[in-house]
């Protein structure tokens, strides 16, 4: 529901989990728990979409780098990009430790192998999460989410 999906936006709902300085309302993980709660309470599904969205927020903001944050945070919290995640498999479900799908590291890049199915936001998403196998000799140790 793209339209239920930018009245979030307009109401920087959106945004919960992006830093002030890159345009976020600088909220709590708390806070951004309660608003996805009230929202399930009238729709899971519209909940849903909000919580996965929030995914790449959280691992850009602990995990990204300076250049990463400066390029798709104010993108996702000013313009209101939608973000998916991409974990299910035809073969494998929604088991992370059976996912077949490898990525290997190419310069400054990741090249990513596989098929993913039944992907949360899909379509309409600027940005994805991906599950990804790096090193399959490290058994779940090897799984890597994969971020733009």
């Amino acid at each position: 529901p793209v339209d239920l999906f930018k009245m979030m936006a307009d109401m920087g709902l959106t945004a919960i989990g992006v830093p002030e300085e890159f345009g976020g309302p600088e909220a709590t993980d708390i806070e951004r728990m309660i608003a996805i709660e009230e929202i399930a309470k009238k729709d899971g599904a519209v909940a849903t979409i909000l919580a996965v969205h929030g995914m790449l927020i959280q691992a850009l903001v602990k995990y990204g780098t300076d250049e990463q944050k400066k390029r798709f945070l104010p993108r996702i919290a000013e313009e209101g990009y939608y973000t998916a995640f991409a974990l299910t498999e035809p073969g494998a479900g929604s088991d992370a430790a059976m996912q077949q799908t490898k990525a290997y590291l190419d310069g400054d890049h990741y090249v990513v192998n596989g098929r993913k199915c039944f992907i949360t936001n899909a379509g309409e998403a600027k940005y994805y999460t991906t599950v990804v196998m790096t090193d399959k000799s490290k058994g779940n140790k090897g799984i890597r989410y994969i971020h733009p």
